[in-house]
């Protein structure tokens, strides 16, 4: 209700309660803006419902490719695709350098996408720039 009333992209992190975000979404109408997936984590069958919302799929990087994980990047429409990092420490308590994060998981993504990493950079900063509306 939040996001509606400041017209706001409302940017929201689910864990195991997708089909309650969704009955949400259902009850306060969506999100007119859109709604942000931070670190998505759901199943693949639950896209399609989530993006009837407006929904943007933000995958934190880095990501292990696992079965369940290419399954879920593969479902993802691509012009909905958000690619985060959330910055961590390391053994020493230093943050990690989220830029080097980022660069390394763009080919395993990209190859999996088919496409060049630079293309899948292009893609993700050009869907940034559009779900948080940068430059109009």
């Amino acid at each position: 209700k939040l996001a509606q009333r400041f017209r706001r992209v409302a940017v929201v992190h689910c864990v195991s309660a997708w089909g309650a975000l969704c009955d949400v979404m259902d009850e306060v109408g969506g999100c007119p803006r859109g709604l942000v997936l931070h670190a998505y984590g759901g199943s693949p069958d639950m896209v399609s419902r989530l993006a009837r919302y407006g929904a943007w799929f933000s995958l934190k990087m880095p990501l292990a490719l696992d079965a369940k994980a290419m399954a879920r990047i593969r479902a993802v429409p691509i012009n909905r695709l958000l690619l985060e990092s959330d910055a961590t420490f390391d053994e020493f308590r230093s943050i990690v350098d989220t830029r080097t994060m980022l660069a390394d998981a763009l080919a395993p993504i990209a190859s999996l996408l088919d496409l060049l990493p630079d293309q899948l950079a292009a893609l993700a900063t050009a869907n940034a720039l559009r779900c948080f509306r940068i430059g109009e």
